[in-house]
Parts: C-alpha cells; sequence; structure tokens
C-alpha cells in the first residue's frame, strides 16, 4: 500500500461524522406546523368545533352527577324530580296496587314460616312483628334523575319484589331512611350502644317488667341483624334498579339522540376539515406574498409600490393554488366518519365516567386521525412499502394528537395569563393559542423529524455511548501512548509521500527537458513527446506514437 493511499485511509478512519441533522427541513417542518396550528386554533376551531362536558347526549351517569346536554333537559328534570313529601310517600306505600301485592304475598309465605329476613339472614318468625320495608328509599327513588331520564315511573322501580322486603319492625325501625350499606358500615358500633342500653333497661326500677320483656326483646331482634346480609341486600336491590333503569340505552329516544349528535358532529369536523384546507392555502399565498415584498423592500420607492406589489403577489399566488377535489373529498370523509366516531366514543364513555370538554376534543381527533392513517394503511400501491405507509400513518396520528393537546394548553395558558397578567385579559386567548401553537407545531415538527431520522439519531447516540464508554475503559497513558504512534506513524507516511513527490516531480522534468531538447534529432523528441504524455496520464488512444497516428489525426 503506497503511503498516499494509506494517508487517505487512515484520514477517513479519524473523520467523525457529524450529527445527520437536516436543518433546512427540520425549519420547513416546524414552519408548517406551526401555521397548520395557528390556521386551526384562530381560524376555524373555535367556531366549529361545540364540545360540552359529558357530551351531546344525556345519559344516567351525568344527570345523576348534575351534568346535562341543554338547560331545557337540566329544568325538566329537576322539576320531575322535587317535591317529594308525604303525600308522594303515602302514594308509594300503602296507595300503590304493587306495594299492597307484595305485601300480601310476603305475609303469606311469612304464616307459613317460609320467608327470610333480608337484613338477618333467618327466617322470620309467623307471629313476629314485621314492616314492609323499601331496600332503597322512595325519597331516593323519587329524587333520581336517571329514572326520569329513563321514563320510568317512581312507583314501578320503588315498588318492586328486588326491592320490597318484609323484615323485622325493630330493625327497620332502627335504620330509617339511612341508606342500608352505610347503616352496616356502622352496625357493630349500633350493636355496643344497643347492648349497653339494654343493660341499663334492665337495672331501671322505673320500668314495669313488660317494658323490660319489650325492649329485651327487640334489641335481641336488632343484634340479629346481619351486616353482610344488609350489604348483599342492597346491592342486589341497587343492581336491580339500575337494570331496569340502564334500557334506556336501548330506547329509540338514546339511540336517536346519540345518531343525531354524531352526524352533526361528523358534519361539523368534515366541514372544518375542507375549510381547513382552503384557509391554509390561501393563508399560506398571502404569508408567502409578504415575505417577498419585505424581502424586496428596499427596491420599492413608495408605500403604495410596496402596497400594490404585495396585493398583485397574493393574486397571483391564490391563482396558482392547487387544492385538488380528492384531496377535498378525502379530508370531508375523514372528518364525516372521524367526527361521527368521535361522538359515539364519547356517549358510550360518558355511560361510565363523565368526559371533560378537552377529553371530547382529544377523542374527536384521535379518531379523525386514526381514520386518515387507516386510509393511508390500506393503499394498494406496490411501490409503497407497509414500512413507508405505517410511518405516514403515525405522522398523522402524532399531529392530530399533539395538535389537541396544544388547544388545551392554549386554554390553560390563556387562563394564567388572565389571572397574573389582568391587564392582558382582553388579548389572553390570543396570546395562549399563539403560544401553544408555536410550541405545538415544533413539538409536532421534532417528533416527525425524529421518527424520519430514527436509525441516524440511534447511531449517533451509540457513538457517542461508545466514546464515553471507552474513556472510562482506557487510561489516559494509553491514549497518549495511542496518539504519539498515531503521530510518528502520519510524519513517516508523510516523508514516504514527500519521497515520492520529489522523484514524480523529478522524472516529469527530466521528461519535458527530452520532449522540448531542440537539440535531440526530430524522432528522439517524438519519442520523448509520447512519454511525457503518458506520463502525465494522457489517454494511451490520444498520443500520438508513429506518422500513421499523426496521418490519421489531421485527415479524420
Amino acid at each position: 500500500m503506497s503511503a498516499e493511499t494509506e494517508l487517505v485511509k487512515l484520514s477517513e478512519i479519524q473523520e467523525l461524522d457529524e450529527p445527520h441533522l437536516h436543518v433546512k427541513e427540520l425549519i420547513s417542518d416546524v414552519d408548517q406546523q406551526v401555521k397548520r396550528n395557528l390556521v386551526s386554533q384562530f381560524g376555524i376551531t373555535r367556531f366549529l368545533d361545540d364540545f360540552k362536558v359529558g357530551g351531546g347526549v344525556d345519559t344516567i351517569h351525568n344527570v345523576r352527577a348534575g351534568i346535562y346536554s341543554s338547560e331545557g333537559v337540566a329544568q325538566q328534570l329537576k322539576d320531575e324530580t322535587s317535591g317529594y313529601d308525604k303525600d308522594v310517600a303515602r302514594t308509594l306505600h300503602g296507595g300503590s296496587a304493587a306495594y299492597k301485592e307484595i305485601n300480601r304475598q310476603q305475609t303469606e309465605l311469612k304464616k307459613k314460616h317460609q320467608l327470610t329476613d333480608v337484613n338477618t339472614g333467618k327466617l322470620l318468625k309467623a307471629n313476629q312483628q314485621t314492616d314492609l320495608d323499601h331496600t332503597v328509599a322512595t325519597k331516593t327513588i323519587w329524587e333520581d334523575q336517571g329514572r326520569v331520564l329513563a321514563g320510568l315511573s317512581a312507583d314501578e322501580i320503588a315498588n318492586s319484589k328486588d326491592n320490597l322486603h318484609l323484615t323485622d319492625k325493630s330493625i327497620n325501625r332502627s335504620m330509617g331512611a339511612q341508606d342500608k350499606t352505610e347503616y352496616a358500615k356502622d352496625l357493630s358500633r349500633k350493636k355496643a350502644i344497643w347492648k349497653k342500653q339494654n343493660s341499663l333497661d334492665q337495672n331501671d326500677s322505673n320500668l314495669s317488667n313488660s317494658k323490660k320483656r319489650s325492649k329485651a326483646e327487640n334489641t335481641r331482634n336488632r343484634l340479629a341483624a346481619d351486616e353482610q346480609a344488609i350489604k348483599e341486600n342492597d346491592l342486589n336491590a341497587k343492581h336491580a334498579i339500575d337494570k331496569k333503569i340502564n334500557q334506556y340505552y336501548r330506547s329509540e329516544k338514546f339511540l336517536k339522540g346519540t345518531f343525531v349528535n354524531s352526524a352533526s358532529q361528523g358534519l361539523k369536523q368534515s366541514g372544518k376539515a375542507v375549510i381547513g384546507i382552503i384557509l391554509y392555502q390561501v393563508e399560506d399565498a398571502i404569508i408567502k406574498a409578504l415575505v417577498k415584498v419585505i424581502n424586496q423592500w428596499e427596491t420599492f420607492n413608495s408605500v403604495k409600490e410596496r402596497f400594490d406589489s404585495l396585493i398583485q403577489a397574493i393574486k397571483n399566488n391564490l391563482a396558482t393554488i392547487d387544492v385538488r377535489v380528492n384531496s377535498i373529498e378525502d379530508a370531508a370523509v375523514s372528518g364525516l366518519t372521524g367526527g361521527f366516531m368521535g361522538a359515539v366514543t364519547n356517549t358510550i364513555v360518558n355511560a361510565f365516567s363523565t368526559t371533560a370538554v378537552n377529553i371530547a376534543k382529544l377523542l374527536n381527533d384521535s379518531l379523525i386521525s386514526l381514520v386518515q392513517a387507516a386510509k393511508i394503511l390500506c393503499v394498494q400501491d406496490a411501490q409503497i412499502t407497509l414500512r413507508e405507509r405505517t410511518n405516514q400513518a403515525t405522522k398523522i396520528i402524532t399531529a392530530a394528537l399533539v395538535a389537541s393537546l396544544g388547544v388545551m394548553l392554549g386554554d390553560v395558558l390563556s387562563k394564567d395569563i388572565m389571572v397574573k397578567f389582568p391587564v392582558l385579559a382582553p388579548v389572553s386567548d390570543l396570546i395562549g393559542n399563539l403560544m401553544s401553537a408555536v410550541i405545538s407545531g415544533g413539538l409536532t415538527a421534532m417528533l416527525i423529524y425524529t421518527m424520519d431520522n430514527w436509525s441516524q439519531i440511534l447511531l449517533s447516540v451509540k457513538e457517542q455511548f461508545d466514546t464515553f464508554m471507552v474513556g472510562l475503559t482506557v487510561s489516559p497513558k494509553t491514549i497518549e501512548a495511542s496518539y504519539q504512534q498515531a503521530i510518528a506513524k502520519v510524519e513517516t507516511l508523510y516523508q514516504e509521500l514527500l519521497v515520492q513527490i520529489y522523484q514524480r516531480y523529478a522524472e516529469t522534468n527530466r521528461l519535458q527537458q527530452l520532449a522540448y531538447d531542440m537539440d535531440l534529432p526530430t524522432a528522439d523528441q517524438f519519442v520523448a513527446s509520447g512519454d511525457l504524455a503518458q506520463h502525465m496520464g494522457v489517454d494511451q488512444q490520444q498520443i500520438l506514437r508513429n506518422r500513421s497516428d499523426v496521418n490519421n489525426y489531421f485527415n479524420s
């Protein structure tokens, strides 16, 4: 291996690769994402997005938590669940046909010694004093807005076999209208009090023996109350009631409301997507025109010339806008489908847990982006690999999620600015949204850039880690020795290279003197010129070696 070749190889080994940072590409991505977020937050989102706490469809869970789809529904439910009084209570007890029938059936079973007390787990005695008790109190059922939303009467829910049970009179009277599970949790403490009170009663000389026996019997009956039996009965009754009320989710009222709300949201998101494409193109045309005028600012003679130039540049840019019909159709379909699915999903979630406005928006945007991503993944094109489609789909989902989070951030920043800087309250929304758009746009671009350059980033991290590990494992003396050896090697190679250069220069000088020595015979000069041409690297086919070559050259 020559000294020159070895030096080249050595330089390649020692050269450190710079990080693979596509600065222009990154800046372009940041610019695009910032502008898109600005358009989204300032342009159309505030007008077309209409997300509510709890969604746009009333659910049992929400109305019980005081969250409604509209003021009208809220007022209706409040009107129909208020006004519980003695007359209502009397109607739901002795005045109910269902109550009377269940009382008759259970009384017959008690007389036959075939009825178990749900609060003790033991059979009731035929002559035992009992009450027909509502496990879930009639007042609780009357005031349940979920029941009214489901269109069920209080009598239908309260006076059912799952909720009505004959139980020991003394136990029932000790419960009152208290929630049965809460009563059971405190039962141990109550029993201690009852025992203590009974002991005092039995030692009370002012009480007759019959009175003492009556109190002792009542105490024994109450002490028979079983915590687990009470809790189980309460749980079963509540489950039975909820099962009836939850039939609302299969009703025409709920299904129709869900469809109408979902279709409305889908249409809004479809319109937002289409307007967004057009608005972004227009905004981009205006910005480019403005940048052009600013760059040429000093070439104009007046403000009027600058303004006229700006208007003309905007017109030219608008004339070249290419908003393809298929892209609009794709955006409209994605917005419609994703918005519809987002509303349905939000409604389902609200059957179990109330969603905040931001969560509803996040669900909506996530499903729209999922629809768009699914369309890309389903593209049948042999030239586009599955990996490339997956990468693009991931970018779409990432951009949508970050943009949604950016809107949430904007709301938080706006409120924070309003509190900490009251003087900026009138423009707090503007400032908060601007800051969040820039932040979310930059973050989106960084994430997308990371996805596109993941392998290079990992390689760079690995190189840095390897360098760090070498620094930990190799002693300074070893590094110094290696450095000195490398320097010595380089010096030796440079010396050899200089000798080679000198020898080549001497040979070139010798051949030049022969080729241009006018004292030599012409034939010798001709041969020497050919040797010089070959030495200088001229193509062999271009060198004239004999008379025939000369004739061919001039006759060609």
